[in-house]
């Protein structure tokens, strides 16, 4: 819920700065709150009905929590990807980071987007708590994406400016990891 929420707030703030599109990031948001309220709802409906043999009484709670969150995910990688494929250009260097952040986006985006979707349908279509074997991961499987994706920042100027013989500035290029993201 709240490790979810915020990254996915992160990355609606990237999807905003690279795009400029306020209605995928408002259909982002959307889904993110979402999905943070469904499990902030979650949490209360536990406190207050603790049987597990009662969980069948706020299980659209848990639907709301599962679908918000997923489709805030797929939201997130598609627009990403997208706005990233479209953005390459005939320049080697600008089009060598494109793919560097693509790739990212796709190593990290898409492995949380898969096991929230599988939750999501695991929950739907089979016994209620085999569900927990996709969805308990997700909070480390979001660290992770957020970390690698702020770590891996310092590493395109390093290799672009070690491709180029290493004394050429970002601006001397003509291209900046940091402005594409």
């Amino acid at each position: 819920g709240i490790i979810a929420g915020s990254v996915q707030l992160f990355f609606a703030w990237r999807v905003y700065v690279l795009s400029r599109n306020i209605f995928i990031v408002a259909a982002i948001l959307l889904c993110s709150c979402v999905g943070f309220f469904g499990a902030l709802g979650t949490t209360i409906a536990v406190r207050i009905i603790p049987a597990y043999a009662d969980f069948h009484k706020f299980e659209s709670i848990v639907i709301v929590s599962l679908a918000g969150g997923a489709c805030a995910n797929v939201l997130i990688v598609t627009s990403l990807v997208l706005h990233l494929k479209n953005r390459k250009n005939e320049f080697p260097t600008t089009s060598d980071t494109i793919d560097r952040i693509i790739r990212l986006t796709m190593q990290t985006g898409l492995i949380t987007m898969l096991c929230a979707v599988i939750a999501l349908a695991t929950f739907l279509s089979m016994r209620r708590d085999s569900y927990l074997i996709f969805h308990v991961p997700l909070p480390k499987l979001y660290t992770n994406s957020l970390m690698s994706s702020l770590n891996s920042r310092g590493g395109w100027r390093y290799n672009m400016s070690s491709e180029l013989g290493g004394h050429y500035s970002s601006a001397q290029r003509g291209v900046s990891a940091p402005d594409l993201l």
